[in-house]
């Protein structure tokens, strides 16, 4: 198989997201406003998607996040579900700026930062407890 770019493996999650949800790629297109070719070379691993177009998937569609950056096997999230779909309330628009600012760094970083955001939810409890002593 000939790689065509270096976002393959993210590519790939995309393509395979679209046709879950029975969507061609100019239909994707239309629906956020950009060129199919963008469709295209997110697909196909030439760029990164944008985080406009991940924002979209998420809130649309209640994609799994962790899905694209290969942490979990979970597609789509229900829509009611605590554990990955967030109502950040007031700070909604904060938060979408601090993605669309995170979205300037390699893809590698934000996995580190983020398996360390999750580490220390998990562990909090024996994280306070070390800091108390």
């Amino acid at each position: 198989m000939k790689k065509t770019g270096q976002y393959i493996t993210i590519g790939t999650k995309l393509k395979s997201i679209r046709r879950h949800l029975k969507l061609t790629a100019i239909a994707m297109a239309r629906e956020m406003k950009i060129s199919k070719t963008c469709i295209y070379n997110f697909e196909n691993g030439t760029v990164l998607p944008s985080s406009k177009y991940l924002i979209h998937l998420f809130d649309k569609y209640h994609v799994n996040m962790n899905y694209i950056i290969g942490k979990s096997n979970v597609m789509i999230n229900e829509p009611d579900s605590n554990l990955h779909y967030y109502n950040f309330g007031k700070q909604e628009e904060e938060v979408k700026s601090l993605i669309h600012h995170m979205a300037k760094y390699p893809l590698c970083l934000l996995h580190i930062l983020g398996s360390f955001i999750i580490y220390q939810a998990e562990n909090s409890d024996r994280l306070t407890d070390n800091y108390a002593r």
